[in-house]
């Protein structure tokens, strides 16, 4: 189309391809207690953590723009767990302003904004930045006790 495009690859991905259609978020499952995004190839991990909770998971292949409609008309409330394979809370300010101005609650899973030290195999970072299927249940726990 003319304008610039920015691609971020992975080296893993999900075992179940989607298709991706830019700008829309897909629903992957309805529930009442929270809603989980997925941002990327944290699909697997994600449902391998909520897949027996009451929750709504949404999947996002693309970010921009933002599919904040999608968000509104399946979140059950503002319970957000936000599931990103990069810079944890980049979506943040997308959300917050599809609720415009209502309170959200977040918990996060994502890679720390700071230097980060340590090396090793994927499945070690993931363990290390507590960002595996067991990290993700546990961030929903303290999301939903209340």
């Amino acid at each position: 189309n003319g304008s610039p495009t920015y691609f971020r690859l992975s080296e893993t991905s999900n075992q179940t391809e989607h298709a991706v259609k830019f700008g829309k978020a897909e629903v992957i499952k309805t529930g009442n207690k929270a809603t989980v995004i997925a941002v990327g190839n944290m699909l697997d991990s994600v449902l391998n953590a909520v897949q027996d909770e009451d929750v709504t998971i949404l999947y996002y292949t693309t970010l921009r723009p933002f599919d904040a409609e999608t968000l509104i008309k399946t979140a059950p409330n503002q319970k957000i767990l936000l599931c990103e394979p990069y810079y944890s809370g980049a979506l943040t300010f997308d959300i917050v302003k599809a609720f415009a101005g209502e309170a959200v609650k977040f918990e996060f899973v994502g890679v720390p904004n700071e230097n980060l030290t340590t090396y090793g195999s994927y499945e070690e970072n993931l363990q290390t930045l507590q960002m595996t299927a067991n990290d993700i249940s546990k961030k929903l726990q303290n999301l939903i006790k209340d």
